[in-house]
């Protein structure tokens, strides 16, 4: 914008303390303007611009704030009018005429959580959520990073108890969902504030199997398919403790529908098939099945590569078939390219094919914190 005093273009802005110095006026108590200055309290990461010139009475929305703090939660800005501001807010400068507004950084300290082991992290849910918060406010920059890339890169196990299993199993092992981290912040939250810290993926099937739409449609794509509705609020979500089904947060996810992308908004969900093989998935994969785990990309980007880590995954734990499963597959939510009446399902050697929708085949959940 081009500010204007006593007629004349203001070309240079200088200040000093919380006053507004124009080249050709001075210090002037009806000068039509203020600025605005950002302060990051101590952060550790991200810039914000260095001075906004704005006009008094006109609104204008603060920048979003790109500080991080190693550690602390960012809560807003406090001004140096009094005044607490909230990221992106809207401000019109009233009273600020020839004045600086200083916006500080507020942050909430939050302490680092320690654990040994994948299994420890695990029986402390609240603290696993902690860390994945921080996870997705800092990124690489967070006290977590280390520690949770690590167990991604040694593919350490999150074992997370079942409940309300007995009717589909009574072996000890296949009553836990063993769980790997398959993503570090690679998943959108589908609230629109960001990204989930920590995405994880069952190593083997749940104890029950299941179809995706009884009525053997694929009509809709994935979205439609009543296996949401199990996964999300019927027996796979009510076989998940309760401290995990507080800690998960709903992402969106993109799958290959009958014509095109469809996307959904989950809690658990079933991978897609180029979440799982990357690239070497036909181009209707890579254009609607959103990015490939960054897990599985390290064993590599095409179906061949990542065959031997896929096999048998149909499996239970304790190396059983999960109960009512019709064929050893396990379902993707990809519907098949090559036809609308079918979703892609991955052979017990890990190789991939595809089958109507109302065979019972294992599921394998996905979720994020």
């Amino acid at each position: 914008m081009s500010l204007e005093y006593e007629g004349q273009p203001i070309t240079k802005l200088m200040y000093e303390g919380t006053n507004i110095l124009a080249s050709q006026s001075g210090i002037e108590s009806d000068f039509p303007g203020y600025a605005v200055e950002f302060d990051g309290n101590g952060a550790t990461e991200g810039t914000m611009p260095d001075l906004l010139l704005w006009e008094v009475g006109v609104q204008n929305t603060l920048p979003a704030n790109t500080y991080k703090k190693k550690q602390h939660k960012y809560l807003g800005w406090v001004g140096s009018d009094g005044l607490s501001y909230t990221d992106e807010d809207t401000i019109d400068g009233t009273g600020m005429n020839a004045r600086v507004l200083t916006l500080t950084a507020d942050w909430e300290y939050q302490e680092k959580y320690t654990h040994d082991t994948a299994a420890e992290w695990a029986a402390n849910v609240e603290e696993l959520k902690s860390a994945a918060e921080d996870l997705s406010e800092n990124g690489t920059g967070s006290v977590y990073y280390e520690e949770f890339a690590a167990f991604m890169a040694a593919d350490a196990t999150f074992p997370f108890p079942l409940r309300n299993v007995n009717s589909w199993t009574s072996v000890a092992a296949d009553k836990v969902m063993n769980c790997r981290i398959v993503g570090i912040n690679c998943k959108d939250k589908a609230d629109g504030s960001g990204k989930a810290g920590l995405t994880f993926m069952a190593k083997h099937a749940h104890p029950k199997a299941s179809v995706i739409n009884t009525a053997n449609s694929t009509s809709g794509g994935y979205p439609s398919m009543p296996i949401r509705t199990y996964l999300n609020s019927g027996d796979f979500w009510n076989s998940l403790p309760a401290d995990l089904q507080s800690a998960i947060v709903q992402v969106t996810n993109k799958s290959r529908g009958t014509s095109g992308q469809v996307t959904s908004s989950d809690k658990l969900w079933l991978p897609s098939w180029y979440e799982l093989c990357g690239s070497d998935s036909s181009s209707s994969y890579q254009t609607n099945d959103g990015p490939q785990f960054p897990w599985f990309a390290t064993k590599g980007t095409t179906n061949s590569a990542v065959q031997s880590t896929l096999a048998n995954m149909y499996k239970t734990n304790s190396g059983a078939q999960p109960s009512g499963l019709s064929y050893a597959y396990f379902w993707t939510r990809s519907v098949c390219p090559g036809g609308t009446g079918s979703f892609v399902r991955v052979y017990s050697d890990g190789s991939h094919n595809s089958n109507n929708p109302n065979y019972a085949y294992s599921v394998l959940p996905c979720f994020s914190l």
